[in-house]
């Protein structure tokens, strides 16, 4: 930790020698009270996602650019930097932009406006946020990433993952994942589409290939923000349930590093196959009167389930519904203050009875 800090000083001092060098970030903190689907009760202070990060430039010539970017999660719960968040260097010019290094996917790009809510990663933050909405697009990879400049309100990035940094195993090396954004922008209505495209991306996948497509369109303008947002995901986890089973789910239709799932029928163990189908659907809303703005999101989703080797199908008629509510007060530009409350019910599958999960939290952000 100590090193950390001496690392951080210097670069600190480096930003104040040179313009071309930004420092950021947002620090973020509350209190949440949760009430989970084994019916605990739990309340503590959390992170909200606080980060800090350096980026800068460096002119080569015309209209060549060096850039680079160094972000790392900075919790103020005492658990230290933790890496994790955009960290990349590349070239920037009339070209777009290349870059190579742990970044964001275009499929989390086109969801991350929509997740308006400030809520921790933690289960008692879990229904204050899309999490499962967006268990697939709140992903971050090692990959070389491509950036159009825009034209007339459109432009695309493009994305390869190598199977390299994508796996445990070492026989999928050979195995990329691939990821394209398309975005439009005119007069405050947008639209953006992200894919993401796995390769075999599983070994439970039996040879098929994993992709998640997600489209959102809207108004963001006035004071007004009313976006719809649907998204569809092939060869993928099946099961909605408990928050592990999202922890699960990330990442898990290209690499499952928190364990596999098995289930026992008949007492014989069977590996979960990544082969469901989920439907999903959400809109979020908020409108600012001054220095107070209230948000809403509601979430649907389906899945199709998995079948099993002997020919069982589990996770089929699995089932969400989210409901999230809130406001926030804009001491200044960068200060706010915010109070959430969420609602979730879901069911694993349509033999498996509904659970319900609720939570409010309340929080200061600040950005610097």
């Amino acid at each position: 930790m100590k090193k950390t800090l001496i690392a951080l000083s210097l670069l600190a001092l480096c930003g104040s020698a040179s313009a071309e060098v930004i420092l950021y970030g947002k620090i973020s903190a509350g209190v949440e009270f949760n009430r989970g689907f084994d019916h605990e009760k739990s309340w503590g202070v959390k992170d909200l996602g606080s980060y800090i990060g350096f980026k800068g430039s460096e002119n080569l010539g015309g209209d060549l650019k060096a850039i680079w970017q160094v972000e790392t999660r900075a919790p103020v719960n005492g658990n230290g930097l933790s890496g994790g968040r955009d960290t990349f260097i590349g070239f920037e010019g009339n070209f777009g932009r290349a870059t190579l290094g742990h970044q964001a996917t275009p499929l989390y790009r086109a969801t991350e406006r929509f997740n308006q809510w400030e809520a921790s990663d933690s289960d008692s933050g879990f229904p204050m946020q899309l999490k499962y909405f967006r268990r697939y697009s709140a992903n971050r990879h090692t990959s070389l990433q491509y950036q159009s400049p825009e034209w007339g309100g459109f432009d695309f990035s493009l994305m390869v993952a190598p199977g390299n940094n994508l796996y445990n195993s070492r026989t999928q090396d050979h195995n990329p994942a691939f990821g394209l954004g398309l975005n439009y922008q005119n007069s405050g209505f947008f639209a953006k589409y992200g894919l993401e495209y796995a390769m075999r991306g599983h070994d439970r996948h039996s040879g098929k290939d994993a992709h998640i497509h997600a489209l959102i369109g809207g108004y963001d303008a006035n004071n007004l923000y009313l976006a719809l947002g649907l998204q569809y995901a092939k060869n993928v986890y099946p099961y909605f349930g408990a928050p592990s089973n999202v922890t699960r789910q990330v990442n898990t239709y290209i690499n499952d590093v928190y364990g596999i799932a098995t289930i026992n029928i008949g007492g014989t163990n069977y590996d979960v196959p990544y082969n469901a189908t989920l439907k999903e659907a959400a809109i979020s809303a908020a409108y600012s009167f001054g220095a107070v703005t209230p948000k809403i999101s509601l979430a649907y989703g389906t899945s199709s389930g998995s079948t099993l080797s002997n020919g069982w199908k589990v996770g089929d008629g699995g089932r969400y519904m989210q409901a999230i509510v809130g406001a926030d007060y804009a001491f200044s530009r960068r200060t706010t203050a915010l109070a959430t409350l969420g609602y979730v019910r879901s069911r694993v599958s349509k033999r498996n009875p509904y659970e319900n999960q609720w939570g409010i939290g309340t929080g200061l952000v600040h950005k610097f």
